[in-house]
């Protein structure tokens, strides 16, 4: 990670909060780095899907996220770290035993934030050229990230079942809910992110 010297006094209450969605390296010194900070507030979100067809996820192999979650999971103290559960999507990890798996990476963060698939059809027409099945029918695409109430469901009944305790809630990426009363929290609303005072 590269750092750039973000800790300068006098930035506008606005500019105090930044938010960073990342999958890449984090160590224990850039959480070094990031905790310095004094005049800026730094959330994590680290999204992460389980998904372990490298055709899909082309980083499936690595362990490079996981290892970043759980290094910022135990050097935070001021940064603010979320798993970003995305996408979760049915027939490529919404199997009871992949859900646990990232509920149980998801141990020692701030929040988790979960959300579905955005299914288009230029990503339709790439997944079939790669050979994958999609997850939808081939003329049903959606306007925005897609999850059934179905499967909010069993993502909500397999973070009960798990035992885990996150600082903050599990929220679905649509709730605007997630940025009130946590902290801290950072949750995706459409395509900002919000994070609560």
């Amino acid at each position: 990670m590269t750092t750039v010297d973000l800790g300068v006094p006098g930035l506008g209450r606005s500019a105090r909060q930044l938010q960073v969605i990342t999958r890449f390296k984090v160590t224990a010194a850039d959480m070094a780095e990031l905790e310095q900070l004094r005049h800026l507030r730094v959330t994590l979100l680290f999204t992460y899907s389980g998904i372990t067809d490298p055709r899909i996820e082309p980083i499936a192999k690595s362990n490079i996220t996981v290892t970043s979650i759980r290094t910022a999971a135990a050097h935070k103290q001021r940064t603010g770290v979320v798993l970003y559960w995305r996408p979760i999507v049915p027939g490529w990890n919404a199997a009871p035993e992949t859900m646990a798996h990232v509920l149980d990476i998801g141990r020692g963060v701030d929040g988790i934030v979960f959300t579905g698939y955005y299914h288009k059809a230029d990503n339709a027409a790439y997944l079939q050229k790669l050979g994958v099945k999609g997850p939808f029918g081939p003329d049903d695409f959606h306007r925005r990230k897609a999850m059934s109430q179905e499967l909010d469901a069993l993502v909500v009944n397999a973070w009960k079942a798990s035992g885990i305790a996150t600082q903050g809630p599990l929220m679905p990426a649509k709730s605007r809910a997630c940025s009130r009363g946590y902290q801290p929290i950072a949750c995706l609303v459409g395509s900002e992110v919000v994070l609560a005072p």
